[in-house]
């Protein structure tokens, strides 16, 4: 039965007003009479109603208050029942009392049924929930034998008495529950204190307090959990300093990490787990920087580029990582034209004018303005275009059989002589050039025989007519002669003249 259910409410039960019946009710009377006697009747009939309420009724409706060690019950209605018997009830003289002092009487009872109703809730909170046994059983016992007395009060009708006792009581138990809430939050604070400190025995010994009084609330569990953690703890964050100091900082890290596990309110853990966090990010970006100058000083471009690029990824618009990059840029620049230049000089000693020309005009793609290039393109022109001449005179003698060709020849040796410092090409070009022109310059006799019919012409001599046989002095070369006769086919003959050649025999021998 709940607490609300030990409360029996009480209703009068219907009383007939009167034992008489129908059959024998009186002869009538006249009509101001019968009026006045009806009144009369009425009034008696309440009367007795009143009085079986209250003298046979109501005392069934009232339970006696039980008395238990530890814990009170509210009253049953037939346990508050007056004790004495129904004739010692009656006043003397054996009147009902007054029905309005009944009804004070009632009043009372319900009063003292209710302060009792309060003390009980009072008694289960301390004895249930707080558990007051186990750190106060003294002073709960105190105030249940004022409840008891309270009691003893209300099974003899001493209400006021026994709302007083009651009173007391819960004035008792809430004094109780305000002191086990003061000791519970008192034992709190310091255990919560005691880990904050890293204490862990101090710890576990406020957290046991607190137990006592409400040992499944959360953050008592949550506190004797940690508490029994703190240990492991202790030593992991010896160690995490341990690794750190020593430079370790990625175990440092792992470490704190493996705190959090075991206790993530460990004072502290978020803050140092926070600065390594950061600390990897600035090794790892000065690592970036590092590596981006580092490999510029050693012209490894690429991978400059590629280090200042992720430090850039890191922390974008950061001066150093762009400065870096800029440099990146400059000096692949630079290295690219020291590298062309060096291959066009490297041409040039070989003597390979038109390639250390095209190096110059890369140069020059890269930086229009830059003079050595300018410079050096205009010389390799030139040294090619000579060299060109100087090779195609060499390859072909024969055509320094004219003098027009021959003095050009002479002046292309004559102009190469003027080079400064020749090169061994160069220097082998002069000595040929200037073994044929030696060559050619000395005629050689050519003698040439016909028919008297054939007209002869010698390109690069003249027309000679018909001849029989004659004799010329020739510069050694290639020379074309053409011999023509009427009714015969033109001839054509190429001769290269050299000394001690034998006659040449022109004539036309093909008739039409």
């Amino acid at each position: 039965m709940s607490e609300q259910d030990d409360f029996v409410t009480i209703r009068p039960r219907q009383v007939v007003l009167s034992h008489r019946e129908e059959s024998e009710a009186p002869p009538a009377e006249p009509r101001s009479q019968h009026s006045n006697q009806r009144f009369i009747y009425l009034g008696l009939g309440i009367l007795l109603a009143l009085g079986l309420w209250v003298f046979v009724f109501l005392p069934d409706q009232v339970s006696m208050v039980s008395r238990t060690p530890s814990r009170t019950a509210l009253p049953d209605a037939t346990d508050l029942a007056d004790p004495m018997p129904a004739t010692d009830r009656q006043p003397a003289g054996g009147a009902a009392p007054p029905p309005f002092q009944q009804l004070q009487t009632d009043r009372e009872r319900e009063r003292a049924q209710d302060t009792l109703s309060s003390f009980v809730t009072l008694q289960i909170k301390l004895d249930d929930e707080m558990h007051v046994e186990q750190w106060s059983a003294e002073r709960f016992t105190a105030a249940q034998e004022l409840a008891n007395e309270g009691d003893e009060l209300f099974t003899r009708g001493q209400f006021d008495a026994a709302i007083t006792r009651y009173n007391d009581g819960i004035v008792a138990l809430e004094g109780l529950v305000n002191d086990g809430e003061a000791k519970f939050a008192a034992a709190l604070a310091e255990g919560i204190a005691a880990l904050a400190a890293l204490d862990a025995g101090a710890a576990r010994v406020a957290f046991d307090e607190a137990a006592l009084i409400y040992p499944d609330h959360p953050d008592v569990l949550n506190g004797l959990a940690r508490a029994a953690s703190l240990p492991e703890v202790l030593d992991k964050l010896d160690l995490a300093v341990e690794l750190r100091t020593q430079g370790d900082i990625e175990g440092a890290r792992a470490t704190y990490r493996a705190i959090r596990s075991l206790d993530p309110a460990t004072p502290g853990i978020d803050e140092a787990l926070s600065e390594l966090d950061a600390l990897v990010e600035e090794l790892k970006f000065q690592r970036f920087l590092s590596e981006g100058y580092a490999a510029l000083n050693e012209r490894r471009f690429s991978a400059a580029r590629k280090a200042f690029n992720a430090a850039l990824g890191m922390r974008p618009g950061n001066q150093p990582a762009l400065a870096g990059l800029a440099q990146v840029d400059q000096a692949s620049t630079l290295s690219r034209i020291d590298a062309l230049r060096g291959k066009a000089q490297r041409h040039e000693t070989a003597e390979q004018w038109v390639d250390a020309k095209a190096s110059y005009e890369q140069v020059l793609a890269i930086a229009g303005s830059l003079k050595f290039a300018r410079d050096g393109r205009a010389r390799a022109a030139t040294r090619a275009r000579l060299d060109e001449q100087l090779a195609t005179t060499i390859r072909e003698p024969q055509l320094l059989s004219s003098d027009e060709r021959f003095n050009t020849a002479v002046t292309l040796y004559q102009r190469a002589t003027q080079v400064p410092a020749p090169g061994p090409r160069l220097t082998e070009q002069l000595d040929q050039l200037e073994a044929i022109l030696g060559y050619a310059a000395e005629h050689v006799p050519v003698t040439l025989v016909s028919d008297n019919a054939t007209e002869i012409t010698v390109f690069q001599v003249g027309f000679l007519g018909t001849l029989e046989r004659r004799q010329l002095s020739l510069r050694p070369g290639r020379y074309v002669i053409k011999g023509s006769r009427n009714g015969y086919r033109d001839l054509r003959l190429e001769i290269d003249v050299e000394p001690d050649m034998a006659p040449v025999d022109v004539r036309c021998r093909e008739r039409l």
